[in-house]
């Protein structure tokens, strides 16, 4: 029978682990060494079973991936009942594409350290994900109570506060361009806050203004990020505005039918109901 943790020993476990994990994004090798080093020579289970874990983190380049997820469990078997260890083990599944069983380790994450805004977040975008909207809502402004200079907290809170708006809706409007705003002071435009003001744009019916967006971005495609530009130009066919292929060139692909921009044409109009359009999305571009 496994006597119960000793909650200082367990408390200093979690801060030598986190410190571990600081050591490796900052590549400080020589320390993360030291420190897995000293939680291997404890008696205690959780510090061992949290040994596999660091060392694993270092092979791995400090990215949690769908083939981690056994290790974190064994971690748990093994004792670590850790708010850090759960969150992992969350960003774990959700790359494995379990994303209730993700939930589920976030949620047990954020249980255990309920001052914690990281847990929040990620729940945030899976209720956001599932079409949860009013849980997502409730979890995001917790982690941006929580944490309100961060900007990961600011980014998730306007990302549900653009899935929720309602075109009437001036003054939500007026707050989620003022938090847009706020995070482009904190770390320049970005291209997430761009994506979103283009739906904020959208939900408004601000089409001209859209066009204006459009028409900036797809002059300097390669300013942004390959996902977003399919984004937008799924978008743009969408309205018939014409930018799809000005978007797209950046890619390289010589213009044609772009898989990625199919995709996500498609499953924009399943999500909206229409699934004649999403099979006409396997369409070129005409």
């Amino acid at each position: 029978r496994r006597d119960p943790p000793d909650p200082g020993a367990d408390a200093d476990v979690q801060v030598t682990a986190i410190a571990v994990m600081i050591a490796l994004q900052t590549e400080d090798h020589a320390r993360a060494a030291k420190l897995i080093a000293a939680l291997r020579a404890r008696e205690d289970l959780a510090a061992k079973a949290w040994v596999g874990v660091l060392e694993t983190l270092g092979q791995q380049g400090m990215r949690v991936h769908a083939g981690f997820v056994p290790v974190l469990k064994q971690a748990v078997e093994d004792g670590a009942n850790h708010a850090y260890l759960y969150s992992l083990l969350g960003d774990a599944c959700y790359d494995a594409e379990e994303v209730n069983q993700a939930a589920a380790y976030w949620r047990q994450a954020h249980t255990l350290r309920p001052v914690w805004d990281a847990p929040l977040r990620q729940l945030a975008r899976y209720y956001l994900a599932t079409s949860q909207l009013e849980q997502a809502a409730t979890a995001a402004e917790q982690a941006f109570v929580r944490r309100p200079n961060s900007i990961d907290s600011a980014l998730t809170l306007a990302q549900v506060r653009t899935a929720m708006l309602q075109p009437a809706d001036a003054l939500g409007r007026r707050q989620l361009i003022a938090l847009l705003n706020q995070i482009d002071e904190a770390i320049g435009t970005d291209a997430q806050t761009l994506l979103l003001r283009a739906h904020v744009m959208i939900r408004t019916g601000e089409l001209d203004q859209f066009r204006a967006l459009l028409e900036k971005a797809a002059a300097r495609p390669d300013d942004l990020p390959r996902d977003v530009r399919v984004k937008l130009a799924g978008l743009s066919r969408e309205y018939e505005l014409g930018y799809e292929r000005t978007l797209l060139a950046a890619s390289g692909d010589g213009g044609g039918e772009d898989p990625d921009l199919v995709y996500a044409n498609a499953m924009q109009q399943i999500r909206q109901g229409r699934l004649e359009q999403a099979v006409a999305c396997r369409r070129p571009f005409s």
